[in-house]
């Protein structure tokens, strides 16, 4: 992978979020990103399974509730 590596998370109503290699790697708050299964102590079972939240987002657009595939996409190479 490199700095041209994005991962897309998607979830089932095609809601869709991106994440830099930068953000993830090369960034601090990279390690504070959340994939949860519980919320308040209660495991997640209305909408997915999995919970994505960035750390300290300027905007929760990025939030997927409903993780259904994460993709590896390099926006350099076919």
């Amino acid at each position: 992978m490199d700095l041209s590596t994005i991962f897309l998370i998607s979830a089932p109503d095609g809601y869709r979020s991106s994440v830099s290699f930068g953000e993830l790697f090369l960034n601090p708050g990279g390690g504070r990103m959340l994939m949860a299964d519980v919320v308040n102590h209660n495991p997640l079972d209305k909408d997915g399974k999995f919970f994505f939240v960035p750390p300290d987002d300027l905007a929760a657009d990025r939030d997927v509730k409903a993780v259904e595939k994460i993709e590896v996409i390099n926006l350099f190479k076919k």
